[in-house]
């Protein structure tokens, strides 16, 4: 019999849950009798740890880390001409995880991806020089298709400072 603990990260109706698997490394049990095996309904040994799910609408899937942190140092922005921040390797797409961006002058910073400068999202207005932390965005979103650079733009001719959390799957 596996031994499998919930533990809900807030209220029952929370889309965030820990599943935390107990047991040791050497021979998955319990450490003090040896009694628990670790198992998945299946019989497969699990290793021990925890694994954040988050609900996806429809099932709980592990949620994702950062696996790419992209500077972008006072990089320079006419407004209606996106600057690329990163070409994911060949085959991959970009997963916008999160971002703190901000702006020289007052606007939105806009994120884009793409040969023809999709709009992937955009900051709400911002005071010039004050940034802005994106809010938890889950699973993310993808930028595109694979080889689809990620790009940054501006509603007004600025330079964009901050950085762009993500992953290239």
């Amino acid at each position: 019999m596996p031994l499998i603990v919930p533990a809900l990260a807030g209220p029952s109706t929370s889309p965030y849950a820990q599943y935390v698997f107990v047991g040791d490394s050497a021979g998955l049990t319990d450490g003090l009798t040896g009694a628990i095996n670790v198992r998945d309904l299946s019989g497969v040994a699990l290793p021990l740890g925890v694994l954040n799910y988050i609900r996806n609408g429809a099932v709980a899937d592990i949620m994702r880390a950062a696996t790419r942190i992209d500077n972008i140092a006072a990089v320079a922005i006419t407004a209606g001409t996106p600057a690329t921040v990163r070409t994911p390797a060949s085959g991959k797409t970009y997963r916008v995880l999160g971002y703190a961006l901000s702006l020289t002058v007052a606007g939105s910073v806009i994120i884009k991806y793409g040969a023809g400068s999709t709009e992937l999202l955009r900051t709400p207005l911002m005071a010039a020089g004050v940034g802005l932390i994106s809010p938890p965005f889950g699973q993310g979103f993808l930028a595109g298709v694979a080889n689809d650079a990620l790009k940054i733009d501006a509603t007004a001719t600025g330079s964009v400072s901050g950085y762009i959390i993500g992953t290239e799957e």
